[in-house]
């Protein structure tokens, strides 16, 4: 029974991430919010602060599933900026490194609302208070993911 327990705590834990330098991810244990937070990339190089972030993120090697924010090719200045690019390469380092990944479009979870309103409703679902910035939107794609019945 200890062994079944174990087991039960590792494998049922699945995470959302919010991708970027400053990397956003929550924590799941089935349908329940258990931790979230902010990562802060440190380094001088592109390299430098993917590699950082996977040396911090080391936790979803415990991870069932983990999902991850993909995001829209719009016709923003972020286009010109190659933030688009960078981002496709930490997201695919962190599913090189750690598999078990679902790419959800942020037109699909998020569509064009604002961060505030997708905070606010995470906030009243979880009834947690005071998810910051990137955080916040890992734990409102978490929300997603759980009325969507897409963690099984």
């Amino acid at each position: 029974m200890v062994k079944t327990q174990i087991m039960e705590n590792f494998m049922s834990k699945w995470f959302t991430i919010d991708p970027g330098v400053d990397l956003g991810w929550a924590e799941f244990k089935k349908n329940r919010l258990v931790n979230w937070g902010t990562i802060y990339a440190q380094g001088a190089t592109l390299e430098d602060k993917i590699f950082d972030i996977l040396d911090e993120v080391r936790f979803l090697e415990y991870a069932d599933k983990v999902f991850i924010e993909w995001p829209s090719f719009q016709n923003t200045a972020a286009k010109n900026t190659g933030s688009i690019i960078k981002l496709a390469c930490l997201i695919g380092a962190i599913l090189g490194r750690y598999g078990n990944g679902v790419l959800i479009p942020v037109s699909t979870w998020k569509g064009s609302l604002p961060k505030e309103v997708t905070q606010l409703r995470a906030e009243k679902f979880f009834k947690v208070q005071g998810f910051k910035s990137h955080a916040a939107d890992a734990v409102a794609l978490g929300q997603y993911i759980i009325q969507k019945g897409l963690y099984k």
